[in-house]
Order: C-alpha cells, then sequence, then structure tokens
C-alpha cells in the first residue's frame, strides 16, 4: 500500500514550484537589484524538504516491488519538482553574485547605501571575503587590478 495521497502541508501549496520561479522571473525583469527574498527562499525549500519527504516515504512504502504507473509517474513528477525548484533558487542565489561582483568593479569595496540594504546578511559576507581575495590577489601580483584599463603611454 502507497503512502501518496494528499497532505496538509502539501495540499496548501497551489503549485509545485510556482514560488522558485517566481524568485527567478522577478530578479529577471529588475532593473536595480531586488531585496533579497529570504522568506520565499525558505519557503521554496520547505516545499523541496516535503516533496522529498513525500517521495521517500512513497519508495520505502513499497518495499523494493515495482510501482503502479500511477505511482511511479507521481514519484518521477515530485522528483522533478524538486529538481526544477532547486535549480530556480540556485539560478537566482547565482544571479545576484554575479550582480555582486560585477558591482564591485564598478564601485569598488563599498558600496552604495541602496545597494547594501537589499543584500542578506550571507551576501554581505560574501562580498567581504571577495574583496579580501581580490585584495590579497593584487597584493600577490603586485599590480593594481582596479585602475584604469587603458595601457600606459
Amino acid at each position: 500500500q502507497s503512502t501518496w495521497g494528499p497532505t496538509p502541508h502539501l495540499s496548501r501549496m497551489a503549485i509545485y514550484g510556482e514560488k522558485a520561479v517566481s524568485l527567478v522571473r522577478e530578479l529577471s525583469k529588475a532593473t536595480v537589484l531586488p531585496a533579497f527574498k529570504a522568506d520565499t527562499v525558505q519557503e521554496v525549500v520547505n516545499e523541496m524538504t516535503a516533496l522529498h519527504q513525500e517521495v521517500f516515504s512513497t519508495l520505502k512504502a513499497l518495499k523494493g516491488q515495482d510501482p503502479p504507473p500511477s505511482i511511479a509517474a507521481g514519484v518521477v513528477f515530485h522528483h522533478a519538482s524538486i529538481t526544477r525548484s532547486k535549480r530556480c533558487v540556485l539560478a537566482y542565489l547565482n544571479a545576484r553574485l554575479q550582480y555582486l561582483r560585477a558591482m564591485r568593479w564598478e564601485v569598488g569595496t563599498v558600496f552604495p547605501d541602496h545597494l547594501r540594504d537589499v543584500l542578506s546578511g550571507e551576501e554581505v559576507a560574501y562580498m567581504n571575503d571577495y574583496n579580501v581575495l581580490v585584495g590579497d590577489y593584487m597584493t600577490d601580483i603586485d599590480c593594481t587590478l582596479t585602475d584604469t584599463l587603458s595601457p600606459p603611454r
């Protein structure tokens, strides 16, 4: 007997992955870096965890037997939903970090207030570490990479 079926915590979810896609969609439409959506990211992680637990309990209940096609399709669908949500969250995080690294080369190590206000604590820590690495590298090669890109005359 499969444990597959509606559960209270999953039945409240409108569409699997909807919030994950909204993260990427909002970021792609933005002209400036929007505030980090920690609550939405956490909701996506919770959804992925719930789906994973559902898949795991279904497979465990099968005890190594071949599942009926409807159960197999459900497991595959839920696994694909988990994978899609994970890829969306990673794309969201990566796009934000790419933007921050690009801004570091445009404005230097001190970000303007409007940009600092939209960063998460983890993003601030990442940029601090990134700045240290760039500074150490410039010291090691004895070259200031942030100077003008024009060749000397």
